[in-house]
């Protein structure tokens, strides 16, 4: 049975880079796009960015940028730390500051963001603290699941619901291509790559492990049809399961038989296309569920699709 505050109480007993790491599988979970985790390390003014989109009554759409600032405080939040962090996103133009903090804000602070509000300046800002981002946590339960901050069996299926359907999909489409032009290597290693993501992650979690990362040897790992330019030794810093699902998707997803990497550094790679954005949103989203259970980065930079590994040295 669920109790009110004990996930709370489980966020402030994490470190800070296990925080920022769910908070990342959280706003990628809720459709942030391009999301890029500007820590370990010196973050500027945020510790994660990316971009939103809108769509009005019309049909447009309208693309924000979105910093988010992640604080796993015990004490309440006070105005002159949420006013550094809106300064710095004024400066970069965000549209949105994001406060996301285990603890609640001041009544000044409060006060402050409300004013700021009220007179419509930039970026706006939201907050999740202690009061909401529990509820938040609680619509998306694979980021519970991932994290070990649920040991509700019940939590299990529905975690693994829809990445198992898409999945389902991609087989479908494997036999089917199997069938009519015989053979269909691209849809087969995606289903075989995402099938085995599944078996394990799931394995990993009934066994109450959580997440387990499973360095890849690019020697053993790989897939003949990728040609790596760079080290491949760097590509030891991904996730093996995360990592080859992904790939093999991509492949499948832009229909090619080949992919070259260029592998520019350590848990680093960079893809390029003749043009930038996701072939449609299904795609997109399919990929983005697959990063949250790989721990991977995806962004685009013009018409190159960046892939980074979470954990980096």
């Amino acid at each position: 049975m669920y109790v009110h505050g004990i996930i709370i109480s489980q966020l402030k007993a994490l470190p800070s880079a296990g925080f920022e790491n769910l908070i990342y599988d959280l706003v990628l979970a809720s459709g942030l796009r391009n999301a890029v985790w500007r820590t370990p390390g010196p973050d500027g003014g945020r510790d994660i960015e990316g971009e939103f989109l809108t769509v009005d009554f019309s049909g447009h759409h309208t693309m924000t940028k979105w910093y988010i600032e992640c604080k796993r405080y015990s004490n309440a939040l006070d105005w002159p730390t949420v006013w550094e962090k809106i300064a710095y996103g004024d400066n970069h133009r965000a549209d949105y500051l994001l406060i996301v903090t285990t603890t609640h804000l001041s009544p000044q602070c409060k006060s402050e963001i409300s004013l700021w509000n009220t007179n419509r300046r930039r970026p706006v800002v939201r907050s999740w603290d202690e009061g909401n981002l529990e509820q938040v946590l609680l619509r998306f339960p694979v980021v519970l699941l991932k994290h070990g901050l649920s040991d509700d069996e019940r939590a299990i299926p529905p975690s693994f619901l829809s990445l198992a359907s898409q999945t389902s999909k991609v087989v479908q489409s494997a036999y089917g291509a199997a069938e009519i032009a015989g053979y269909n290597d691209a849809a087969l290693d995606a289903a075989s790559a995402l099938s085995e993501l599944v078996t394990v992650r799931m394995g990993d979690i009934e066994a109450h492990y959580g997440y387990v990362r499973y360095p890849l040897n690019p020697v053993d790992d790989l897939y003949d049809w990728l040609q790596i330019k760079g080290d491949a030794a760097n590509l030891r810093h991904f996730d093996r399961y995360g990592l080859r699902a992904f790939l093999a998707l991509v492949r499948h997803v832009w229909s090619v038989l080949n992919l070259t990497l260029a592998s520019t550094g350590p848990g680093a790679l960079r893809l390029s296309f003749e043009k930038e954005g996701w072939p449609n949103v299904a795609a997109e989203r399919f990929l983005a569920e697959v990063a949250i259970w790989g721990d991977l980065e995806m962004r685009w930079e013009k018409t190159d699709l960046v892939v980074e590994s979470r954990i980096r040295p």
